[in-house]
Formats: structure tokens, sequence, C-alpha cells
């Protein structure tokens, strides 16, 4: 099985969402008209500019079927040229591993 690509900057979101796109074969307006939302929100995501509009980006992720799920923050060096988890990193700890007080 792939792996599936984690989204942990925007340029890398907008290239899964041109891919997903594509893939269903739809166009920058029907993808907006599906969403309810603009077709400048649509172009923006898939440019890779930040987008403060949640919701309308939520809903472009379904309706190209992109699923979108909490995973971990790694930091930005655990990433390889191609957006994957380097082999040597470990997974970061979360709140309930740990009884730091000061881990955010």
């Amino acid at each position: 099985m792939e792996p599936r690509p984690f989204i942990h900057t925007f340029e890398r979101l907008g290239e899964i969402l041109r891919e997903a796109r594509a893939l269903k074969q739809l166009t920058v307006n029907e993808v907006a008209a599906l969403a309810e939302t603009t077709e400048l929100v649509v172009t923006e995501l898939e440019a890779g500019r930040p987008r403060a509009e949640i919701p309308a980006t939520v809903r472009i992720l379904s309706v190209l079927g992109v699923e979108a799920r909490s995973i971990p923050t790694y930091p930005q060096w655990a990433f390889d040229e191609s957006g994957a988890i380097r082999q040597d990193v470990e997974p970061p700890t979360t709140r309930k591993d740990t009884e730091d007080e000061s881990f955010i």
C-alpha cells in the first residue's frame, strides 16, 4: 500500500488539491460551485497561498475526496526532499505521553 502524503505546507496542500481536481476532471469553477465558495479561494489554495477560510477549505477537500485528519506535528527538518518523513525520525510525543508540563 502506498503511503498517503502528509500536508505539511500550503504548497503541498495546493499540489494535492490540483492533483485531486485533475483526477476527478473538474474545473476550478466546478469545484468552487460544488464547495459553495469562489473560484478565487480554490485558485489561491491550489497556488499554495495560505487562506483563513477553513470551512471553505474543508468543503473543497471533501468535494475532491481528499481525507484530512490530524497527524502529529513534525518539525520541518523531519521531512526529506519528497515531503516524506525521514526514516530516522521518531514520532513526536503527545501530552498524554509525558508528564512534562512545559510540553505544548
